[in-house]
């Protein structure tokens, strides 16, 4: 019997192991984590779990018993510490050796920290990417008045919204032009910066973080303006670093993450890589996306070549956020765009972003329809502006017209 090892217990292994489910996998498959954790939902971490009565446990996808009633063995608390790709042995912190005939990696990223010469603290900011970690900001957020939030992502905003329903003092630091630089229009952007300072969060944008430190009370965060923040909890969300070093010590292929092709396999055709660790050719480029549907794509495709069928990986990125009584929804990538055009009623808004007569991206807010409409014309082929302003901006239409 074939035997799977998947290394990782985030979104990408859960939907991998639920695929291999759907699809009838016949070999042996074991899930190795290092958290203590099964497989668990990590959204609600910068949402839900900080501001209501929310258990880990109640994150999780499923529990070890049934993960076991599913054929899938579990090694949890015991990180993957050494790759022999030659002898298809991976060696585990605890001193086991598992032997494999495909390996899948979801190892995930890690929070990106600030420079050392610039975090004065010793490493005691909170950052946020795991229950742990949650568990930690949750329970300081519990005694603190203040938070300085440094990185205006999702995340950044995502607990800012969070700690301001708390009633907490926020102040939003982003070294970008404007918030959501990297996933969003600038439109979508002041829509959502302007409600968070409806909420009382306030921002410093393009201010650079020159120095954190400790301070009378709590932590001092220095701009390079000169401008001193003070807050009792500094959270660092500036984003991720993929978890590549299991791929390194093994030689496999990495660039800005594990290397794969467009059947997510890397550079050792036994072995895969899935979700945030992963690089993947896109435009010709190699692209790395952190979201849950890239994970859950990616998974699916790995399991239906493990199960011997065809499948291949062409993503149209998609990314959703709640902030407030906001649903924030994109589809593709607004940079490069020659223009866009802002549709609005009282409580939502669509914003579509073209190029060369295209529409290569999509931000929404409370307009889920739209955005679900818009993404599936896009993924039928491309979505021109003129056929979009010849109907109007009915989108139904124009679905019924492309089918």
């Amino acid at each position: 019997m074939e035997t799977l090892v998947v290394v990782g217990t985030g979104h990408a292994a859960n939907a991998l192991a639920a695929g291999l489910s759907k699809h009838r996998y016949q070999g042996r498959v074991v899930l190795v984590g290092d958290e203590k954790h099964p497989p668990y939902n990590r959204p609600p971490l910068s949402k839900k779990f900080l501001g209501e009565e929310v258990q880990p446990s109640d994150l999780y996808f499923r529990g070890e018993d049934q993960l076991a009633k599913n054929g899938v063995e579990v090694r949890l608390g015991s990180a993957a510490v050494e790759l022999n790709p030659l002898a298809r042995m991976l060696k585990l912190g605890s001193g086991d050796v598992l032997s494999y005939d495909k390996l899948v990696l979801a190892t995930g990223a890690s929070p990106r920290s600030l420079p050392k010469t610039v975090d004065e603290t010793g490493g005691d900011l909170n950052v946020l990417r795991n229950i742990a970690d949650a568990v930690r900001l949750k329970a300081d957020l519990g005694r603190a008045q203040s938070i300085a939030i440094i990185g205006a992502g999702y995340v950044g905003l995502e607990v800012a919204a969070s700690s301001a329903l708390l009633g907490k003092r926020v102040t939003v630091i982003e070294a970008a032009p404007r918030v959501l630089a990297r996933v969003a229009g600038p439109e979508l952007a002041g829509i959502v910066q302007a409600a968070h300072e409806a909420h009382g969060v306030s921002f410093r944008i393009q201010s650079t973080v020159t120095r954190v430190a400790q301070g009378g009370s709590g932590f001092d965060v220095f701009l390079a303006d000169g401008e001193r923040v003070n807050a009792e909890i500094v959270l660092c969300a500036i984003g991720a670093v993929p978890n590549v070093a299991l791929a390194e010590q093994a030689g496999l292929a990495v660039n800005r993450g594990i290397v794969t092709d467009t059947r997510c396999a890397t550079s050792d055709d036994r072995i895969f890589a899935i979700g945030d660790c992963a690089t993947f050719p896109r435009d010709g480029d190699l692209v790395r996306l952190e979201s849950v549907q890239n994970a859950s794509d990616q998974a699916d495709v790995v399991a239906r070549r493990l199960c011997g069928l065809e499948a291949e990986y062409a993503p149209l990125p998609w990314f959703w956020s709640d902030q407030y009584d906001l649903r924030l929804q994109s589809v593709g990538f607004p940079n490069g765009s020659d223009g866009s055009f802002l549709r609005s009623s009282e409580s939502s808004h669509t914003i579509w972003h073209h190029r060369d007569g295209r529409i290569i991206a999509l931000d929404t807010i409370n307009a889920s329809r739209d955005h679900m409409l818009t993404r599936k014309l896009m993924a039928r082929g491309e979505l021109h502006l003129n056929s979009l302003q010849e109907a109007e901006f009915d989108l139904a239409r124009l679905w019924t017209q492309s089918g």
